[in-house]
């Protein structure tokens, strides 16, 4: 279990020290850039072998990539950074699945800092593992569908048959879809390996018969400890009793541990089903006896899909120590174990505040960020900041990423780009390491432009 440990830190460090050298970093192996070497991430990994690197520039490429047992690293510019992963899109366009490896890959495969969407499969529409020991690590899984349209069953919208290390990985709004058959594992299917800090949210089961496991279904896993497991859904078309079960965990075993496991639905056994006793967790009606607590999490901003934990919030200090990683899912230290992905620290402070204008015209947007925050071992930038504005809540523009300077607390920002008799929306964003803050809404009315008149004497 140590030495499991070390091993984990180590690959935080490791992940951290290869971002930071970035280009100038030489080894052994080869490393090899997309799409400065190779125009596609496929041509990259077919002509690597084993210990070899791929790093990928932020982008949109729309693949299916295919590994046939190469043990080669395959990450973003820079896996600690949300807004790069973010902006590191692999789309599967829909017609397989985004990544499906041949299952010989040993942990030294890793698959680090990049988004996987728009994936199909009827297994592992993100990952299809096949049996795989590939390290899965610090990616977003996000939008995959397990669809069967015949009467055999659907799986694994997110990841299915991955038996490697399965760490901090944001794995949302996959959906599994079978409407002739039954189905399970909206997040997460068949993963016989470690499950840890992850945030597994807002995944689906929709299927006409049996439907299982909205977050995890069928993982015969060492542990799944520190995994924030909420809101996800299991939904039987048929209506039968008892055929929808396990919203958030179905059919799991091993040490489940320091897990947050709340406000998942299905008709039966809505947060965990047929599953390893929970421990040291968060989940309505735990109990004592087994140092669970049965307590509203109290999350930052579930609504935006922001699942850290708010001040106060009675996950703080009330997990077990023993199997615990050392860090959480941004790489911050652990020091009393909080459950869930997260560990409990003070956040930036991010108003948003209202616009000013000038006589000539201009439109400044305006915030202030009180950037006072404990930061990770190895971060040094106090963070960066931009403003998000549109003529609606979903706003739709983003002003350029910034760094924030370590003595400025005001921000303002010259608008170019604003049209005349239009209402606006704009708030400040922070972001420091894998995370983000929000500043509150303001609301921007700009005139209809001056007409000039003139008289005819």
């Amino acid at each position: 279990m140590l030495l499991r440990f070390k091993a984990l830190q180590y690959f935080y460090f490791l992940l951290l020290f290869l971002s930071l050298l970035g280009p100038h970093f030489v080894s052994l192996a080869e490393t090899v850039y997309v799409p400065q070497d190779y125009q596609s991430i496929q041509e990259a990994i077919q002509t690597r072998q084993d210990q070899d690197q791929i790093i990928v520039a932020p982008g949109y490429y729309q693949e299916n990539l295919q590994f046939a047992g190469q043990n080669v690293i395959l990450r973003s510019t820079n896996p600690n950074d949300a807004v790069i992963v973010s902006q590191t899109i692999v789309d599967g366009s829909g017609i397989d699945s985004v990544i499906t490896l041949d299952g010989t890959e040993n942990p030294s495969c890793q698959i680090v800092g990049l988004t996987l969407t728009n994936g199909r499969n009827k297994v592992g529409a993100g990952i299809l593992g096949n049996g795989s020991k590939a390290t899965i690590a610090l990616n977003r899984i996000v939008g995959n569908r397990a669809i069967s349209v015949d009467q055999t069953s659907a799986h694994g919208a997110g990841l299915a048959q991955c038996h490697g290390q399965i760490i901090g990985n944001a794995i949302l709004e996959n959906q599994v879809d079978a409407r002739l058959a039954s189905g399970s594992g909206g997040g997460i299917y068949q993963a016989n390996g470690t499950i840890l800090n992850n945030v597994i949210a807002r995944n689906r089961v929709e299927v006409l018969w049996k439907a299982s496991g909205g977050g995890l279904s069928s993982c015969q896993a060492d542990e799944i400890i520190n995994n924030t497991i909420v809101y996800n859904h299991t939904v039987s078309l048929s209506a039968l009793a008892g055929y929808a079960h396990g919203g958030g965990v179905s059919n799991c075993s091993g040490v489940i541990q320091n897990c947050i496991l709340w406000a998942n639905e299905a008709m039966i056994s809505p947060q965990i089903y047929n599953s390893s006793q929970p421990t040291y967790s968060c989940l309505p009606n735990g109990t004592s006896i087994h140092h669970n607590i049965a307590t509203d999490p109290l999350f930052l901003a579930a609504a935006e899909n922001d699942f850290r934990l708010a001040e106060g919030s009675p996950c703080i200090d009330r997990g077990g120590e023993l199997n615990a990683p050392p860090t959480d899912l941004t790489n911050f230290r652990r020091s009393g174990t909080d459950i869930g992905a997260y560990e409990w620290r003070s956040i930036p402070v991010v108003t948003t505040l209202p616009s000013e204008s000038t006589e000539d015209g201009q439109i400044w947007f305006c915030g202030y960020l009180d950037s006072k925050l404990e930061m990770s071992a190895g971060t040094t930038s106090p963070g960066r900041y931009f403003f998000e504005y549109g003529e609606n809540l979903a706003y739709g523009s983003t002003t350029p990423v910034q760094n924030l300077p370590p003595d400025q607390t005001t921000i303002k920002y010259l608008a170019t780009d604003l049209r005349p008799n239009t209402t606006y929306h704009f708030r400040l964003v922070a972001i420091y390491e894998r995370e983000r803050s929000y500043g509150q809404d303001q609301i921007l009315i700009l005139a209809p432009p001056r007409q000039k008149w003139s008289q005819n004497r």
